[in-house]
């Protein structure tokens, strides 16, 4: 304890300064806790920036893909559009 923390304890009662010891103790416990905690946070970010990362290509592969479908579905000569559309269940029951 620096000087400052020592001289307003002067005078406080046995059963007093041992509760102040207690509380020190668990403060100090918080905070090193809440530093190991901190750092498993930090390495959690890390590894979801360099899965965000990993995963960029598929993700625009993917992104290009379902722009590529749309602009099938609603193109009217397409094969998606036609099944999709309600006069295909008529054909089936005509065929």
């Amino acid at each position: 304890m620096s000087w400052a923390e020592e001289d307003w304890t002067v005078g406080l009662s046995g059963r007093v300064l041992q509760k102040v010891k207690e509380l020190q103790v668990h403060k100090e416990r918080l905070f090193r806790e809440n530093k190991q905690k901190q750092l498993q946070l930090d390495n959690i970010n890390a590894s979801l920036e360099k899965q965000t990362v990993k995963c960029a290509p598929w993700k625009a592969s993917w992104t290009k893909s379902k722009g590529q479908k749309e602009a099938l579905m609603e193109n009217p000569t397409s094969p998606l559009h036609f099944i999709n559309t309600s006069d295909y269940s008529r054909c089936m029951v005509i065929m």
